[in-house]
C-alpha cells in the first residue's frame, strides 16, 4: 500500500499544485452547472405552476332559428350557431338576426369551466318570440340546485314529467345528472329542455314562452296547424333554399329539434316548404324533417 502510495507521489499524481487547480476549476465548473440548472428547473416549475393555475375557460353556445350576428361585449364573434370559449366573466351578449326581428341583448355571467346556453326563436313581436337561457353559479350547498323563472310569470314547472310549482322557482337536492325540464303557460306555449346538473351549482333557467295560436281566448282548443321538426343532423342544421332543389340560393337554416310551420309540400314529396319567421320561407329536405299533424 505505501510503495503504492510513493509511486503516485513520485510521478506527480498527488500533490501537485496544477492538479489541485484542475480540481478546483472542474468544481467550480459543476457549481456553475447546478445553479444555472437549478434555475432552469426553477423556470420551468414556475411555468408548470402557470399552467396549472391560469384560470379554466368558460364556454358559450348560442343558437337561434333565424341567420344572426353574434357580438359579445361589443365584439363581432361570428354568426349562430355560435360554440365558444371565453375568459369567465359578466358578458353582455348581443345577437342581431338577418332579418327584420328586432336585436336580443342579455347580460349572463361566464362561469369557469362551465359551459352556458342560449337558445333564441325570434318572432314577428315580441310577444312571439321564445328561448331560453341556461345558467351556472357556484354555490355553498353541496347538491345540486335548480332555479326556473319565465316571461310571462308564473309558468307552470315540471321535472323529469312530474309537477313541481310555478315559476319563480328553486328547486333543492337535486341528484346530479341529466334531467328533463319542461315549463308551460296557458296560451303561451310549452318549452321542453334537456338539461345536466351538477353538484355544488345552482343551474338557472330563464324562459320566455311564445304566444300560442292553439287556444282561443275562450279556452276552446282549436286545430292546430301542421308542424315540420327538423330531425338531427351533423352540422346542427339543414340549409332552407328558395326553391325545392339543392341548385338554389341558400335563404337561411332550419335548426335541429326546431319546428316551423308547415305551408306546402313539393310535386315530388322531397321537399317541405316552411316558415322561417320574419316573412321568410325555404324549402328544406324531408329526409331530415317530419310532420305533425294534417297536411295541406
Amino acid at each position: 500500500m505505501e510503495s503504492r502510495f510513493v509511486s503516485r507521489l513520485a510521478h506527480g499524481k498527488l500533490g501537485n499544485p496544477m492538479n489541485r487547480q484542475s480540481s478546483k476549476a472542474g468544481y467550480r465548473k459543476v457549481a456553475i452547472f447546478a445553479s444555472i440548472a437549478g434555475i432552469l428547473l426553477g423556470g420551468v416549475g414556475s411555468i408548470f405552476l402557470l399552467g396549472i393555475l391560469r384560470p379554466k375557460s368558460a364556454g358559450i353556445l348560442i343558437e337561434t332559428n333565424v341567420d344572426a350576428q353574434v357580438f359579445i361585449d361589443g365584439k363581432r364573434l361570428g354568426k349562430t350557431p355560435l360554440d365558444t370559449t371565453l375568459s369567465p366573466h359578466e358578458a353582455v351578449v348581443r345577437v342581431v338576426p338577418n332579418s327584420q326581428f328586432g336585436a336580443y341583448e342579455t347580460k349572463v355571467n361566464l362561469s369557469a369551466g362551465i359551459k352556458t346556453i342560449i337558445r333564441r326563436n325570434f318572432g314577428p313581436t315580441e310577444a312571439d318570440t321564445s328561448g331560453e337561457i341556461i345558467s351556472f353559479e357556484k354555490v355553498s350547498d353541496t347538491g345540486s340546485v335548480i332555479s326556473v323563472v319565465t316571461d310571462p310569470d308564473g309558468g307552470r314547472v315540471f321535472l323529469d314529467g312530474r309537477a313541481a310549482g310555478f315559476a319563480p322557482l328553486k328547486l333543492t337536492k337535486i341528484a346530479a345528472g341529466n334531467h328533463k325540464l319542461t315549463v308551460e303557460y296557458p296560451g303561451s306555449g310549452q318549452r321542453n329542455l334537456s338539461v345536466r346538473t351538477l353538484n355544488g351549482y345552482n343551474l338557472t333557467a330563464v324562459v320566455k314562452l311564445a304566444n300560442s295560436t292553439n287556444t282561443s281566448t275562450l279556452g276552446v282548443q282549436t286545430k292546430s296547424s301542421p308542424q315540420v321538426e327538423v330531425l338531427e343532423t351533423a352540422a346542427g342544421f339543414l340549409i332552407a333554399r328558395e326553391t325545392p332543389t339543392t341548385a338554389s340560393n341558400e335563404v337561411g337554416h332550419a335548426l335541429d329539434g326546431q319546428k316551423y310551420n308547415f305551408i306546402s309540400k313539393s310535386s315530388d314529396s322531397q321537399w317541405y316548404e316552411v316558415d322561417l319567421g320574419g316573412g321568410k320561407s325555404g324549402w328544406i329536405s324531408v329526409l331530415y324533417a317530419t310532420v305533425s299533424g294534417e297536411l295541406k
